[in-house]
């Protein structure tokens, strides 16, 4: 009985011994193919972070070049703005300069004189002369 006790122990034990070898082999691929796998993707989270802060920069140019063009478009509002105001004052001056030289504008039945600017006036100023000095022809001396 004791040997076929210690011939059922043996067994035993060279089969546990065989399941414990093979686990060990399951075990060792299991923590290769892990550290495979940790490796992609650590590969994989700098590429996606690297794309990230490639993406994140280009927005920042964007928006900086954005910012950019919008200070520009705010200085060319203005200065149109000024021309606008400026081509107003000067057609104002040219009108008054034009009224003045006319005689006022009358009822309207004649027509406005064709005046270059460098025309003498009744007055015997150029229109250029009448709209420098701010619209008024008077009876003023010529300018030399």
């Amino acid at each position: 009985d004791a040997q076929a006790a210690s011939a059922t122990l043996q067994g035993t034990v060279t089969g546990q011994a065989e399941a414990l070898a093979e686990a060990r082999t399951a075990l060792a691929a299991a923590q290769e193919q892990a550290r495979t796998s940790t490796a992609a993707w650590a590969a994989t989270e700098a590429d996606l972070r690297a794309r990230l802060a490639a993406a994140l920069e280009q927005a920042e140019e964007a928006c900086h070049e954005a910012r950019a063009h919008e200070r520009e478009l705010g200085a060319l509002q203005a200065a149109l703005a000024q021309a606008r105001s400026a081509a107003q004052e000067r057609g104002a001056v040219v009108a008054r300069a034009v009224a003045a030289a006319t005689g006022g504008g009358g009822s309207g039945a004649s027509p406005t004189p064709s005046l270059s600017s460098a025309a003498s006036l009744p007055s015997g100023r150029t229109l250029s002369e009448v709209a420098a000095a701010g619209g008024s022809a008077g009876a003023a001396a010529p300018v030399a």
